[in-house]
């Protein structure tokens, strides 16, 4: 921790330090020790966050600064970085002569530089070492160097895990009986070579790595017409397919109902009828189980299942109610 005399013993080392890298007079240096006292400290592995006049910035265990008196907030380092931000006002002046305060982020490490410069909307920390960064709405990835390594083209993305990530993209479409034009978020995964792993047309993708690797994903747009016009009802219904994280289809997309895989085995349903839109939860219909390889193993004639725990499911058929095996057969 820094403390009191820390500060003052340095102060004569600080004099063309400060002038230079906090662009503080040197006649100010001796306010400016008193005012960093106050100020807020964070204390990390080699630096600390101290505040002057409102402002933040890094110094070391000496009182030495690391970097100037500039950002608006520092967050708390995480593997070695942290996340910043500068605030400044727009040139434009709006209602009741007020300027609009505009929020940019960017990163810097515990040596003070800037990986990722401070004129991003949005950015996060680094995870399997590349961060999210957004700008003017659109989203992409930067990596400890400061380079983009996936373009900022996506309207949203999540951070990567087992070496993909979710991306989304947006399409206008138009909408029965609505003078509008209706946004329809379609998703998939890109891996750290901004490849399409799975493709960005689905409308959602639930369960991402169950199990593993298996991928539960629903509503394929391959078959949409643009020329036709949908109801909004009509665009969240769909069926239900899964992929492993290949990007290989292990069932067509014709399940009414999908669930995660439990134990080796998922339950799929067809005739069921959606609990809400967008849901994979259904009424009525009929239920079974796929195996990972997509085969139906147990037919799907069942009235209710349950998940297999044991090496046993619950079943009901015909209003009785008994346990199945993962052959499909009873158990008594």
């Amino acid at each position: 921790m820094i403390n009191t005399k820390q500060l003052f013993l340095a102060l004569s080392l600080l004099f063309s330090i400060t002038a230079k890298a906090q662009e503080i007079p040197q006649e100010q240096t001796e306010e400016w020790a008193s005012e960093i006292e106050k100020g807020e400290i964070a204390t990390y592995d080699s630096v600390s966050v101290m505040s002057y006049k409102g402002l933040y910035g890094l110094v070391d265990h000496n009182g030495m600064p690391v970097t100037s008196f500039k950002y608006s907030s520092i967050s708390k380092f995480s593997n070695g970085f942290a996340i910043v931000r500068i605030d400044s006002l727009s040139d434009e002046v709006f209602e009741n002569d007020l300027s609009e305060t505009y929020e940019k982020f960017g990163i810097i490490n515990s040596l003070g530089k800037e990986i990722v410069p401070v004129e991003y909307d949005n950015v996060s920390y680094f995870k399997e070492d590349l961060g999210m960064i957004t700008k003017n709405y659109k989203s992409g990835f930067i990596n400890k160097e400061g380079e983009i390594i996936i373009p900022i083209k996506y309207n949203s993305v999540e951070l990567f895990s087992n070496g993909l990530a979710l991306a989304t993209l947006i399409d206008s479409l138009p909408i029965k009986d609505s003078e509008f034009f209706n946004f329809f978020y379609k998703v998939g995964f890109i891996n750290k070579r901004n490849e399409e792993i799975i493709p960005i047309q689905y409308s959602m993708i639930i369960d991402h790595f169950n199990e593993g690797y298996f991928i539960v994903r629903a509503f394929d747009m391959e078959n949409y017409n643009p020329s036709n016009l949908y109801t909004k009802e009509e665009l969240s219904k769909g069926k239900w397919g899964y992929f492993d994280s290949f990007g290989k289809k292990i069932t067509p997309l014709k399940y009414d109902g999908a669930c995660e895989f439990s134990e080796g085995l998922a339950i799929v349903n067809l005739g069921g009828e959606q609990l809400a839109l967008g849901s994979n939860k259904v009424d009525g219909g009929l239920w079974g189980f796929i195996d990972k390889t997509g085969k139906e193993v147990i037919p799907l004639i069942y009235d209710e299942v349950w998940n297999f725990s044991e090496g046993r499911a619950k079943v009901k058929l015909d209003g009785e109610t008994f346990y199945i095996d993962k052959t499909g057969k009873r158990l008594e």
